[in-house]
């Protein structure tokens, strides 16, 4: 028997919807029963707007972990940029668990994770998405957190010497 489970939708106009969706169905599968037109251009977000993935397909499945996926029209989708921190301090003001986001960054964009992560505190981040969210230098500090804990959990595991 196939799972189905309960999934928010927010369509490029920002209408909610709660529907049951067979896992394994494709997004495009959905994109038609609301009679929405997708292009590359948007955004497909799963997991919601402050800490869920990009994804690039209308193929992509529903998973039993989808909770949410959000469409965002091309002109919407906020652009990342390499500008460096201005050290304005908005990301340390909203962190709920008080990381010092604006050192954190500065050894993660080097790729000194493991100083990252004994020293300022990385590990305590809870991945909630607030500090990209108010990063006035646009900086995609929660993809950067989420990648320094992969790559330190690869090379904890022996994956990254088997490379």
């Amino acid at each position: 028997m196939a799972k189905t489970k309960l999934v928010t939708f927010l369509d490029k106009n920002g209408n909610r919807s709660l529907v049951s969706v067979t896992v394994g169905t494709p997004l495009r599968d959905i994109f038609k029963h609301f009679r929405l037109n997708w292009n590359d251009q948007d955004q497909i977000i799963i997991g919601g707007p402050l800490n869920g993935y990009s994804i690039y397909t209308d193929a992509f499945p529903i998973r039993p972990d989808t909770d949410a996926i959000l469409l965002q029209d091309k002109d919407d989708v906020a652009l990342v940029s390499d500008y460096p921190c201005i050290n304005c301090g908005d990301c340390i003001r909203v962190c709920p668990a008080r990381v010092p986001v604006n050192m954190l960054i500065r050894f993660l964009e080097a790729g000194e994770y493991e100083e990252a992560a004994e020293n300022y505190d990385l590990y305590s981040c809870l991945e909630c998405g607030l500090c990209s969210y108010v990063c006035v230098s646009r900086i995609p500090i929660y993809q950067s957190i989420k990648l320094a804990k992969y790559e330190l959990g690869r090379a904890a595991t022996g994956e990254a010497a088997d490379e």
